[in-house]
């Protein structure tokens, strides 16, 4: 069995190279990479899903749909990044408030 470990934001794999590699790859649960399949067939694109991709693009790849889905991460990132933001000062409030009585 192969683990892949990334270290970049966003990665784009094409779906049949991920797809004939088979059981053997693993995308580590634990990886901090997004994942973008790309691929020839619409009947793919529910196996990029379920492999943790984020979206999947159908070839040939048009700019404006590569634009788009930038967007809707670059979106989601910062969703994220916020709510991430957020927890972290609620809990820090909540320990001062602890240790503070």
């Amino acid at each position: 069995m192969y683990s892949v470990t990334f270290n970049q934001d966003l990665i784009f794999i094409n779906i049949l190279l991920y797809i004939n590699a088979g059981a053997e790859t693993q995308l580590g649960n634990g990886r901090t990479s997004e994942i973008v399949f790309i691929g020839t067939e619409e009947k793919h694109a529910i196996d990029a899903i379920k492999a943790g991709g984020i979206d999947y693009l159908l070839k040939p790849v048009m700019e404006q749909e590569v634009k788009a889905m930038l967007e809707r991460w670059r979106a989601k990132k910062l969703k994220v990044e916020k709510l991430t933001r957020g927890i972290t000062n609620l809990l820090g409030q909540k320990v001062m408030e602890f240790y503070m009585g």
